[in-house]
């Protein structure tokens, strides 16, 4: 699965180890897109971190690290969230407008969901 490798390699760059197998998703936040998706992604991602134990999130498409850090603040010392400086996410063709969901089961991607407008689901 090219999406498997793609997200793999990802996770090297970003944090030199792969899929952890504990995790049940890899939440991948685009900094540009759609808005509104972004915004409530980020919303979930400010409400729930510290609550959701089995879940990472990755943000991606970093145009200004001074204004990345402005807005996320001190939540980036969080270690569930997963910072692609590099952009590597783009280049391993794994992000789009939206944000995108990569549920995980023992290591493994079960299936990939993009979190659209009005999308219902969960994590």
């Amino acid at each position: 699965m090219k999406e498997k490798q793609n997200l793999n390699t990802l996770l090297q760059e970003i944090t030199k180890k792969d899929i952890q197998k504990d995790l049940k998703a890899y939440i991948l936040i685009p900094n540009a897109g759609c808005s509104g998706c972004i915004s409530s992604a980020e919303q979930f991602m400010f409400d729930n971190v510290d609550k959701l134990q089995n879940i990472q999130f990755i943000l991606t498409g970093i145009t200004s690290k001074k204004l990345y850090k402005n807005r996320f603040g001190a939540l980036l010392q969080n270690s569930k969230i997963l910072s692609d400086y590099k952009n590597t996410a783009g280049s391993l063709d794994l992000h789009t407008i939206y944000p995108k969901i990569f549920h995980l089961k023992n290591g493994q991607i079960s299936h990939i969901a993009e979190a659209s407008h009005g999308a219902k689901g969960d994590v």
